[in-house]
């Protein structure tokens, strides 16, 4: 079963094999920057565990890029194979993890049951974003890396092994390491830990686990900072609050109906009191008050609803980081907390019906999940199918201003990037293509004080800086031609 649903799990994203490094992240990150990659593999390592790039500590996922690297080069194809080998193997852990779940919390389902959860969640258009777009992998990384943590857990509340505790912790930690996305998962565990055995768990695990997000959420906090400062703006309570309660349901509304599905939403301009936001935040309201009315009836449910909960911590938007107010990749890992539930309502439902309805919404599933991973394989069609979706998002207008300065087609672009600025002033990235626009259409003058403003937040950017050069010998030589 482990293997059988691992292989199917990747059939929907086939087509990702076929994409480019996509000119949102991947080229700034794993072609422009060569940091990652220069060097020994012990200069990688060390480069690895201190560095903050991309406004992420996430040191092994940096190497598993090295490792991509020095076995085929800067291949797409080969970064994007990896992508599809993670996602498998974290289909195949969620399996393993699930009939675990099923034995501890004896529930009356066999392993069928658990592969057909864990592949409805591996074959959900929502996994788009993370498998198909090279720089997402750490969500993926991290959560494979999180389901051995949850294996060894289970284990060790089975056998109360010195061992499993300790191959707990440490499989914890190595999530931490791709990607400090699972922060509060002690707090799952203690909860979890709580309903399956009817006893309290030790605290001792949970500050141990505690201890260790904290340790890697210093550089985080650092990264995060970085990246605020970059652009992000600060919000007033009420808009933290309906943003929290609108990130808390918007996934699960994804879930069930995933035919909008985006890069991303902007964080800002936010305006708490518009329709869908208000909508969200009434319904984890309402949501929240049924399950803790039904607490002593379901506490399967209320269970579900505090891990996912915990596991959204970090997405739920409160505090800002960069441009993002949620994105379909947000999902990836506290999507897991919702699989343990739906086996418990299984448990509780006529098997029939769930088969009847399982067969053909996975087929639509891996459909629509193949068809909008095309949209991935090059940065202009995901920028122009974004653009169809919002024609308000700064980021696809700078995006897809970038493409087309690439292709010599300096006016259009310049034309997006002031769109952009129409929609977000403040929004920096646009800062680097209006430079180059100025600079392509003989303006070095209002070139230099929009490249020199990008560089201030992007030292490592290394076109800015050949493009500051360029503008700088420009401006010189109109001035001595002017004084002439």
């Amino acid at each position: 079963m482990l293997v059988s649903t691992a292989l199917a799990a990747v059939g929907p994203f086939l087509p990702a094999l076929n994409g480019t490094f996509l000119g949102w992240d991947d080229r700034r990150a794993l072609v422009d920057f060569d940091g990652w990659r220069s060097g020994s593999w012990l200069e990688s390592i060390r480069w690895a565990f201190t560095s903050l790039d991309m406004g992420m500590y996430r040191p092994l996922t940096w190497l598993s890029y090295r490792l991509d690297f020095a076995l085929s080069g800067l291949e797409p194809a080969a970064f994007h194979r990896t992508n599809l080998v993670i996602h498998a193997l974290v289909a195949g852990l969620a399996v393993a993890a699930l009939r675990r779940w099923v034995a501890a919390a004896r529930l009356e389902l066999d392993e069928r049951w658990a592969a057909l959860v864990a592949l409805a969640f591996a074959v959900h258009p929502l996994r788009v974003q993370v498998v198909a777009w090279v720089s997402a992998r750490a969500d993926a990384l991290a959560t494979a890396f999180f389901l051995v943590a949850v294996l060894a857990w289970l284990r060790f509340v089975e056998t109360r092994s010195v061992g499993a505790r300790v191959a707990w912790h440490v499989a914890f930690a190595g999530s931490l390491l791709c990607k400090p996305i699972a922060l509060a998962a002690p707090v799952v565990f203690f909860i979890a830990g709580w309903w399956l055995t009817r006893r309290r768990p030790s605290f001792a695990d949970v500050l141990i686990g505690l201890t260790m997000s904290a340790a890697i959420s210093l550089p985080l906090a650092l990264a995060k900072g970085v990246v605020h400062s970059g652009g992000g703006l600060p919000q007033l309570p009420a808009s933290a609050a309906f943003t929290a309660l609108h990130n808390s349901v918007q996934p699960l509304w994804k879930v069930l109906w995933p035919m909008s599905l985006g890069i991303a939403e902007p964080a800002w301009p936010f305006e708490p009191f518009e329709v869908p936001y208000v909508v969200g935040a009434l319904a984890a309201v309402a949501l929240a008050t049924f399950i803790w009315s039904r607490r002593a009836q379901t506490p399967g449910l209320a269970v579900t609803a505090l891990a996912w909960l915990a596991l959204m911590g970090p997405m739920l938007g409160v505090v800002p980081f960069g441009y993002e107010l949620t994105a379909d990749r947000f999902s990836y890992l506290p999507t897991l907390a919702l699989l343990p539930g739906a086996l418990w309502l299984m448990s509780r439902l006529p098997r029939r019906q769930w088969l009847a309805v399982a067969a053909p919404v996975l087929l639509f599933w891996s459909v629509l999940a193949w068809q909008h991973t095309g949209v991935w394989q090059t940065s202009e069609q995901l920028w122009r199918y974004t653009l169809a979706q919002n024609p308000r998002s700064a980021l696809a207008l700078t995006g897809l201003g970038d493409d087309l300065l690439k292709q010599n087609r300096v006016a259009e672009g310049e034309a997006l990037y002031l769109r952009a600025i129409e929609w977000l002033p403040p929004y920096e990235p646009t800062l680097l293509g209006l430079g180059f626009a100025d600079l392509a259409q003989g303006r070095p003058h209002a070139a230099i004080p929009k490249l020199n403003r990008y560089i201030e937040t992007h030292p490592e950017n290394r076109a800015a800086r050949r493009f500051l050069d360029a503008a700088e010998d420009a401006r010189d030589a109109l001035d001595a031609q002017r004084a002439q």
